[in-house]
């Protein structure tokens, strides 16, 4: 149950990043998603660590499941120069990019969805997100659905 999702979740953040689970503020968890392949499903689990600093978390005693820890302000995640959309052709998708740090670090795919949902949640439909959270999401999956009913019209 949801439980054990937060048992693993606290256990994970101790694990990969070293934050205490007494540190973690369990936010809730997200709708279960799967990998690209289909051969993970992934539950995640929304926390608040507190404020902080670059440089102040870093991968833990698993280094192979964490390469690498970067801070991101929220701010920098809704500017339009780092979250972007774009298609994916088969099957008609639209997912969520984010471009950090002048371009030096990329996210994108599952973790990019995953992370494209939360702020969704953290940010609510506030009209100054609006233009770069909702907007742009909505218009490319409009477009995807279209796309996707022409080539059904073609066969």
């Amino acid at each position: 149950g949801e439980t054990s999702l937060v048992v693993t979740g606290l256990r994970a953040g101790f694990k990969e990043l070293g934050v205490l689970p007494s540190n973690i503020q369990i936010l809730g968890t997200q709708k279960e998603a799967r990998d690209a392949a289909n051969r993970v499903l992934i539950t995640p689990v929304v926390a608040y660590i507190g404020e902080v600093q670059a440089g102040a978390l870093s991968p833990g005693h698993h280094k192979s499941d964490v390469c690498s820890v970067v801070t991101v302000p929220i701010a920098e995640l809704l500017s339009p120069t780092c979250l972007r959309y774009y298609d994916l052709e088969h099957p008609p998708w639209v997912s969520p990019s984010f471009s950090m740090d002048q371009g030096r670090i990329q996210m994108f795919g599952l973790p990019a969805m995953l992370l494209h949902g939360v702020l969704r949640v953290v940010v609510g439909r506030r009209e100054e997100y609006m233009d770069v959270l909702y907007r742009p999401f909505v218009e490319a999956v409009e477009k995807a659905k279209m796309s996707e009913s022409d080539l059904n019209t073609n066969k």
